[in-house]
Formats: C-alpha cells, sequence, structure tokens
C-alpha cells in the first residue's frame, strides 16, 4: 500500500512536469508564429525594394502612379489556420524520486496460521516424593514428640532421615505435604506439621472409650532448599496418649 500511494505521487509529479512542458511550448509556438510574420514582412519589404531597384522610370504621370499602387505595400493578412499536430517527440529524461508518503492506514487482520512444527522435548522434571509410615505403637504425654516413620512405601528423594523424622527440601517448589495418625481407645492426641520450626498446620483425634479413632490432614506449602518439615505430637487430655498407625508423605508439584 505505502509503495503503491509513492508511485502515485510520482505520477501527480509528472503530470504537472508535462504540463509544465506543454505550456512552455505553447509559449514557443507563438514567439514563433510572431517572428514567422515578422520575416514575411521583411520578405515583402525586401521585394518591395528589389522591384523599385529594377523599376523603370515611366513615361507619363498616369503610368507612374499606376507603377506606385503597384509598389505600395499591402494589409496585414489575417492569420494562418493552426497547422497539424507534429509527430510524438523522443521521451524526456526521468524526473527525480518523489519524497516518501506518510504511512498508510493499519490493514485488517490476517487469517489465522497454520500449525507450527513440533517443538523439541523440554528438559526432565524433577521428581521429588517420599511416603513413610510407623506401626509401633507410641505412647505420648503432654509434652511435645518428634514422631519417626521407618518404614518407606515409596521414596524418590533423599532429603527425608527416617531416623529424626525430618524432611529437608532440596528442590525448590510448591509442595503437597499430608500425615495422618491413628490413636487407642480413650486417648486424645493433637499433632503439628513444623516447617523450619514453626506450627503450619494441626491435627486432633479424639477416640472414644471402646475404640479406636483415625483422622488426616494435608497442607500445601512452598519450600525453599534447606526448608525442615516434621511432625510433633502430644497427648491432650491425659497423662498417657498412645498412637498406634502413622503415617508422612509429601510431593513436589
Amino acid at each position: 500500500m505505502e509503495s503503491l500511494q509513492n508511485q502515485i505521487i510520482s505520477l501527480e509529479r509528472m503530470v504537472q512536469q508535462i504540463s509544465g512542458q506543454l505550456t512552455d511550448l505553447n509559449l514557443q509556438h507563438t514567439q514563433l508564429e510572431r517572428k514567422h510574420f515578422i520575416l514575411l514582412d521583411e520578405l515583402r519589404t525586401l521585394r518591395v525594394e528589389r522591384c523599385r531597384d529594377e523599376y523603370v522610370k515611366p513615361r507619363n504621370t498616369a503610368e507612374s502612379k499606376q507603377q506606385k499602387r503597384l509598389l505600395t505595400q499591402g494589409q496585414k493578412g489575417d492569420k494562418g489556420d493552426r497547422g497539424e499536430r507534429g509527430p510524438k517527440g523522443n521521451p524526456g529524461t526521468s524526473g527525480f524520486n518523489g519524497d516518501d508518503g506518510f504511512n498508510g492506514d493499519k490493514g485488517m487482520k490476517g487469517d489465522k496460521g497454520s500449525i507450527g512444527a513440533k517443538g523439541a522435548p523440554g528438559p526432565k522434571g524433577t521428581k521429588e516424593a517420599f511416603s513413610y509410615k510407623n506401626i509401633d505403637s507410641i505412647t505420648l504425654d503432654r509434652s511435645p514428640t518428634i514422631l519417626t516413620f521407618n518404614r518407606t512405601d515409596l521414596s524418590s528423594t533423599e532429603g527425608y532421615d527416617p531416623s529424626t523424622g525430618i524432611f529437608q527440601c532440596t528442590v525448590t517448589g510448591t509442595y503437597v505435604v499430608t500425615w495422618s495418625i491413628e490413636v487407642e481407645q480413650n486417648s486424645a492426641v493433637r499433632s503439628y506439621l513444623y516447617r523450619n520450626g514453626k506450627t503450619m498446620s494441626f491435627l486432633s483425634v479424639t477416640s472414644p472409650l471402646l475404640s479406636s479413632s483415625s483422622g488426616s490432614q494435608f497442607i500445601l506449602l512452598h519450600l525453599d532448599e534447606n526448608d525442615r518439615l516434621n511432625i510433633e505430637a502430644q497427648s491432650i487430655l491425659r497423662d498417657q496418649g498412645i498412637i498406634t498407625h502413622s503415617t508422612f508423605a509429601a510431593f513436589l508439584l
């Protein structure tokens, strides 16, 4: 569109140049006509003078007057008709390039392109997950105790230490963290999830007099590298509470 507009502007300038040239040619034609008539007048004058030089003086007055009338210059004739159009002239030299035109309006939105080629496979993802449990009975008092989980169901990370019950993050990201506890009859236990020593969530399970009870909890946590997670629990109704089964698991989203 911009190229077409530039061509139109260039053509308009060429038309203006040609119009100016035609005006000049008409002026030159008028001047040539005037010169033509002047030359004709001069030619007539020369012819008259030549005839006078060759004239033989007449014998009587009547002949003299008649010859004077013959030699007297006549009046200027009417303007002749315009001649036929001459042949087409040679092409003129090319003009200078015109200035750049203004930017055109924004075009319409194009059609949707085709689907691109399949990209290269991305880098292999990092798997960070563990799931541990403890089926041994744990007796608790009112003081918080760190729970350890010594049997593994799944582990693709070296961050969890079964001997201490502490998970140390090795890959930064968002994790799903979950744990569960089962307490024997006539027990009440509250458990806590700690991150770097700060409570993030808790779970309380109270069992009736003649049966056991269980409960579970989960939470989404953003962990940075070297953050530490652990579960602590304590008895909340009497001096002794017993956990008969517990689990602790986490995985990176």
